[in-house]
């Protein structure tokens, strides 16, 4: 959590933004059904109790994501809302589970194939990688330019 309040704070004011709910800023959504696509490639099925839990949601929220992204053909998937559990189906490789959240924006009449998420994917690993590397950069400069003060930073940090 630590990490992606740290993370959030780097973004845009609109990319802050809260959904419709008024309670989900973009980043929380975003990360949030990322997870889904993990605990997709690791379970079977699973029940939303354990799924909101995980997620740091109810389980009702957590059913309704999955219920959007099955609905929105990104995820395949069976809900049964009276044993409360979803089971996954078709993709079992990370590489094809591991889909990125911008899919239902490039069509929403026809969404890819799921194999077209792994590349979506991997522009995503490669955007975290460029902001991580820009992180580092402003930290090494920081610590070039303002030595005094870095030390007093790192120093009140422990």
């Amino acid at each position: 959590p630590d990490e992606l309040q740290q993370f959030s704070e780097q973004l845009e004011d609109h990319q802050r933004s809260l959904l419709t709910d008024g309670k989900t800023t973009m980043l929380d959504h975003a990360v949030r059904e990322h997870n889904i696509f993990v605990l997709s490639s690791l379970y079977t099925n699973i029940k939303f109790e354990n799924l909101g839990r995980t997620l740091g949601v109810d389980a009702e929220d957590a059913e309704l994501m999955c219920a959007r992204m099955i609905a929105e053909n990104r995820m395949k998937g069976r809900i049964d809302q009276i044993d409360g559990v979803i089971t996954f189906e078709g993709a079992r490789e990370v590489k094809e589970v591991s889909a990125a959240i911008f899919l239902k924006s490039q069509t929403a009449a026809q969404p890819p194939p799921m194999h077209f998420r792994e590349s979506v994917a991997a522009r995503w690993d490669e955007r975290i990688v460029k902001l991580c590397t820009a992180v580092e950069e402003s930290v090494d400069l920081l610590i070039e330019r303002q030595p005094i003060y870095t030390k007093m930073l790192f120093r009140s940090a422990n």
